[in-house]
């Protein structure tokens, strides 16, 4: 759940502080972010179906309500409401995706 545009804004702080502390010996910090492909014998394409169904398992049931870290997260990159909405009907046993507007759910062709 690596949202770019919204690094600074959420992990800026820990990332400059951590940055502070860490051993010179250790080199640099380094970041990495995934994503699900499906590989097949004409092209490769992102697979939002699977990635929507995954993100719901992790901002709805990764952790009981207010102890949830992809949740918060997702919150902090300025989804508050439909983090809560995800919540909601994940934990109460419903279908939950994020909307396609949101950053786990875009669909971006490789270039």
């Amino acid at each position: 759940m690596l949202y770019p545009e919204k690094l600074d804004a959420v992990w800026g702080d820990s990332l400059r502080a951590g940055k502070a502390k860490r051993a010179p010996e250790l080199g640099e910090l380094q970041m990495t972010g995934g994503g699900m492909l499906a590989i097949e014998d004409e092209f490769v394409r992102p697979r939002p179906r699977r990635r929507r169904g995954l993100s719901s398992l992790y901002i709805g049931g990764m952790g009981a309500r207010g102890k949830n870290f992809y949740n918060t997260v997702f919150q902090r990159y300025g989804y508050p409401d439909v983090a809560a909405t995800v919540q909601d009907l994940y934990l109460d046993g419903k279908k939950a995706r994020p909307p396609p507007r949101c950053p786990t759910s875009s669909s971006r062709t490789p270039t």
